[in-house]
C-alpha cells in the first residue's frame, strides 16, 4: 500500500528514467510565492473543471523550489546569519553535484506551502522540530483560537514538535496552511515491478485530473470515465495520453479487493487489459486502466466489417480469436503466479493453507468486457479481456465447487449450468468464448444487422415457460414436470448451418464454426472443450490462415472430412425417406 502519495516511487521513476527534476526554465529572480501562484493548475471531475481547488505540478514545483531561490529567499528572510542548514533541509544535501536525501526527508514541500502562505519565516521552527515531507499532510484538532497544527503520525494534539511548528500563528494562519497543503500533495502514480499498487488517499487531495469525461455509466457495477493525468502525476509512459478510471458503485471493501486481487494475480499478457493503480478517495475505490481509443467489442459489432471479403481481416478475427483463448487460458492456468497464496483456499488438517496448484476464472466474458486498443496492433488494433470482478481464483481442490451469485452474469451469455444449484467449473468461460466467437463471426460475414437479427432470433425461441423470453445461446425444456432440460436452441443450430452454407464461407470459417458448434456450445459442461486444447486447435487453424490464403479467405473444391459427413448424413436422410416412400407404396398395393 503507497502511503506517501508516491513521493518515494517518483524519485524511482525519475532516476530509472534519466528525467531531470528541473525540467522547467524559470524566470530566476522571480519569488518562489509568484511562481508557484502562477502554475497551478485547476482539475477536472466528470462535471467539468473544479475551479474551487487547483494543484501545482510536481514538474513546477521541482524547477521553482530551487537550491538557488531558496537559497536567495532565505538571506532575504535572515539577513547576516548562516543559512547553509536551512537550504539543506529544504534542497537535501548536496554532495559530489547531487542530492543524496530521500524525498520524504527533506522540507522542500513544507517549504512551497509556507511561501504559498507567506510564512517562509517558519521554516525554522520546522527545521528544528524535525518535521519533514514525510509528516504531511496536517491535520486539524480544535477550533477558532484553539485551533492546532498536528503532523500526521503524532499521536495527540500535545505533541510539541507539532505545536512547536506553528507557534504564534493566528487561526487564519492554520487553516491557510491546512488549505494550501493540498495544492502541493497531488499524488504520483506508477507500478511496482509491473505490479498494480493501491494508493490510500486523504478525502482532501487533489486528484491530478486533467481532462476527466464520463462515458459509460450502464454497467451494473461501476462507472467508467475518461481520464488525462498530468503527466509530471504518472509514470506510465508519455505516449499514453489518456486513461480509464473505473468507478465502483459498492463501498463495500471485499468487493473492491475481489477485483483488485484478482487483477494483481494475473500476470501481463497481450490480450488482457492490465491494471496500472488503485486508490480509495472519498470513499470510493477507483480502478485505473489503459485507454482503449477503439471502445468495445459490443461498440464494434455495430459498426459494418470494412472490407467484408479481404484476407487481411479475416486473418485478424483468427488472430483476435486465438489471442482471447490464450487470455482465459492465462486466467484458468495461473502457474505464472509467483509466491501466490489462495484467495479461496484448502487448508490442511492442522489449518495451515496447502500450497498447491492454483486455477482461474474469469466468469463475466461478454462483448462489453473485451476492449479494442487501435494503437497495439495496427491498422486494426488489438482485443483485450477486461473486468475482473467475478474473477475467481481457487484450488484444485475447490475448482468445481464455486458458485455464482443470482443475476452476476450478462443473461445473453449465460451458461446452462448458472440455472442450477450446482458447482460452477472454468468451462463457464468456454461457453461464454463459443457466443462469443459466434457473434464475431456473424458480424464478419453479415455485419450489425445479422448480429441484431440473430439475437432476434434467439429472443422470440422459448423453452416450455413461454412467458419467459431472452436471447440466450439455450432453452430450458420441461420434462414430466419435474426434469429441467437445456437444450441449444434451433435458432442458434439453423444460425450456424446458414453461415457454414454461404458460398463465402472458408475452409477456416467453416472449421471454425464446427469447432463452436461441438465443441464449446455444449450444454454439458463437461463435453466442452479445455482450455489448453482450444488454443492448440486455434492456433494450427491461425498458422493455416498466414500460410494458406485459399483456407483463409477462399473455398477449396475438394472434398474435407467436414463436407464427407455432410453428405453421408444428407444420403442418409434421402434413403431413409425414400424407403418410407417406397413401404407406404407396397402396403396400398397390398
Amino acid at each position: 500500500m503507497v502511503r506517501d502519495l508516491g513521493r518515494e516511487l517518483r524519485l524511482a521513476y525519475l532516476r530509472s528514467s534519466g528525467l531531470e527534476t528541473d525540467a522547467h526554465q524559470l524566470e530566476t529572480h522571480t519569488s518562489i510565492r509568484k511562481l508557484l501562484q502562477e502554475h497551478t493548475t485547476h482539475p477536472h471531475t466528470k462535471d467539468g473543471e473544479d475551479r474551487g481547488k487547483c494543484f501545482i505540478p510536481l514538474d513546477y514545483q521541482d524547477s521553482i523550489i530551487t537550491r538557488i531561490r531558496v537559497e536567495r529567499e532565505l538571506r532575504s528572510i535572515f539577513p547576516g546569519r548562516e543559512v547553509s542548514h536551512m537550504v539543506e533541509y529544504v534542497c537535501g544535501r548536496h554532495v559530489c553535484g547531487k542530492y543524496n536525501s530521500k524525498p520524504n526527508e527533506i522540507g522542500k514541500t513544507i517549504f512551497g506551502i509556507l511561501s504559498l502562505i507567506n510564512k517562509q519565516s517558519s521554516i525554522e521552527e520546522f527545521l528544528e522540530a524535525g518535521i519533514f515531507d514525510r509528516d504531511l499532510p496536517f491535520q486539524k484538532s480544535g477550533v477558532d483560537d484553539n485551533l492546532k497544527l498536528i503532523a500526521k503520525g503524532a499521536k495527540d494534539d500535545r505533541d510539541l514538535d507539532s505545536l512547536r511548528c506553528s507557534s504564534g500563528w493566528s487561526t487564519q494562519d492554520k487553516e491557510s496552511f491546512i488549505t494550501n497543503q493540498w495544492r502541493m500533495l497531488s499524488p504520483f502514480f506508477w507500478k511496482n515491478v509491473n505490479k498494480p499498487l493501491y494508493y490510500q488517499l486523504d478525502n482532501d487531495v487533489i486528484l491530478p485530473w486533467i481532462e476527466c469525461k464520463q462515458v459509460d455509466e450502464t454497467g451494473g457495477h461501476s462507472d467508467v470515465c475518461k481520464i488525462r493525468i498530468h503527466n509530471a502525476h504518472h509514470g506510465f509512459g508519455k505516449e499514453r495520453l489518456s486513461f480509464a478510471l473505473k468507478v465502483l458503485r459498492s463501498t463495500n471493501r471485499e468487493y473492491f479487493e475481489l477485483e483488485f486481487e484478482a487483477l494483481k494475480k494475473v500476470d501481463l499478457h497481450n490480450h488482457l487489459v492490465p491494471l496500472l493503480a488503485a486508490f480509495r478517495h472519498q470513499g470510493i475505490y477507483y480502478l485505473i486502466f489503459p485507454w482503449a481509443g477503439g471502445g468495445n467489442l459490443f461498440n464494434f459489432f455495430q459498426t459494418p466489417p470494412k472490407p467484408r471479403t479481404r484476407v487481411s481481416l479475416v486473418r485478424w478475427v483468427a488472430e483476435q480469436c486465438y489471442g482471447l483463448a490464450t487470455a482465459v487460458n492465462h486466467i484458468h492456468d495461473v502457474s505464472h503466479l509467483e509466491n501466490s497464496r489462495l484467495i479461496r483456499g484448502e487448508t490442511d488438517s492442522d489449518g495451515r493453507e496447502e500450497t498447491e496448484k492454483i486455477f482461474g476464472r474469469h466468469g463475466d466474458i461478454k462483448p462489453e468486457n473485451v476492449l479494442l486498443f487501435v494503437d497495439d496492433n495496427p491498422p486494426l488494433g488489438s482485443l483485450k479481456l477486461c473486468d475482473f470482478g467475478l474473477t475467481i481464483f481457487h484450488s484444485a481442490k475447490s475448482k468445481s465447487r464455486d458458485r455464482l451469485s443470482p443475476g452476476a452474469m450478462a443473461l445473453t451469455y449465460n451458461a446452462p449450468e448458472t440455472t442450477k444449484d450446482i458447482g460452477i467449473s472454468r468451462r463457464l468461460d468456454i461457453w461464454c468464448l463459443g457466443c462469443l466467437y459466434l457473434d464475431f463471426i456473424t458480424w464478419l460475414f453479415v455485419g450489425p444487422d445479422g448480429v441484431h437479427k440473430f439475437n432476434e432470433a434467439r429472443y422470440n425461441e422459448h423453452g416450455s415457460d413461454k412467458h419467459f423470453s431472452s436471447d440466450q445461446f439455450f432453452k430450458t425444456l420441461t420434462i414430466w414436470r419435474i426434469i429441467q432440460k437445456p437444450l441449444i436452441k434451433k435458432s442458434v443450430r439453423d444460425h450456424i448451418l446458414e453461415l457454414k452454407s454461404r458460398e463465402d464461407c472458408s475452409d477456416f470459417l467453416k472449421e471454425f464454426l464446427l469447432l463452436i458448434e461441438n465443441n464449446m456450445l455444449r450444454t454439458n459442461d463437461k463435453e466442452r472443450i479445455e482450455c489448453p486444447e482450444l488454443c492448440s486447435k486455434l492456433q494450427v487453424m491461425l498458422d493455416k490462415c498466414r500460410k494458406d490464403e485459399t483456407y483463409c479467405s477462399g473455398r477449396r473444391q475438394i472434398l474435407n472430412a467436414y463436407r464427407i459427413r455432410e453428405l453421408v448424413t444428407r444420403l442418409q436422410a434421402h434413403t431413409i425417406q425414400a424407403l418410407g416412400s417406397v413401404s407406404g407404396q407396397t402396403r396400398v398395393h397390398n
